[in-house]
């Protein structure tokens, strides 16, 4: 029996002799660790980079176009103290005497229509105009009716225009002037025009 003994001893120290020596030369632990490990290690960097991504091609532009209340302050403020400007007294002008500006009523054209008056009334008006110095009257007729007769004027005309009003008045006694509106062809054919209505 003590062989037997001796023997599982042995043998007991034969196996563990071999667990040692196998625990020193296998390294499949290690591998496993460190496959893990490699594993564990890029699936980090891959949320990292994807997180990366996100919070600077989708979050940083939003913050961006989004704008607060302080920021909006110190932006107005900034731009108020750009705006101010110190204005130094001009000196004053010299005051000119007005000047009577002589009119040459023979430059002035002067477009007398018929709007529904008698028959050849607009001829007559040209005529009379012309014998008074406005060699540039011309006359034809309006597209539609016209009550009245009204002279129409452009802008910076009405010294003119009251000048023909007092010829006009001698034959037409209730005759109005007043500036041509723009978005009338009719009235605004010529600097000065008469329209002679029914």
């Amino acid at each position: 029996m003590e062989e037997k003994e001796s023997l599982s001893e042995t043998r007991a120290e034969e196996v563990l002799s071999q667990r040692a020596s196998a625990k020193k030369t296998s390294k499949e632990s290690w591998y496993g660790t460190s496959i893990l490990i490699v594993f564990g290690g890029a699936i980090c960097v891959l949320f990292g980079s994807i997180g990366w991504w996100g919070y600077s091609r989708v979050y940083l532009p939003l913050q961006q176009e989004k704008t607060s209340i302080s920021s909006l302050d110190q932006e107005v403020f900034e731009s108020d103290k750009e705006s101010v400007v110190i204005e130094e007294p001009l000196p004053e002008p010299k005051k000119e005497t007005p000047t009577e500006v002589v009119l040459d009523i023979t430059q002035e054209s002067i477009l007398v229509l018929n709007g529904g008056g008698a028959k050849g009334s607009a001829g007559e008006v040209a005529t009379l105009l012309k014998k008074e110095g406005y060699s540039k009257a011309s006359f034809g007729n309006t597209e539609k009716n016209y009550t009245g007769t009204t002279l129409y004027f452009a802008s910076q005309k009405e010294s003119v225009a009251n000048e023909v009003k007092k010829i006009l008045l001698k034959q037409y006694p209730k005759a109005v002037s007043q500036k041509a509106n723009e978005s009338d062809k009719e009235t605004t054919g010529a600097p000065i025009v008469i329209i002679l209505g029914k």
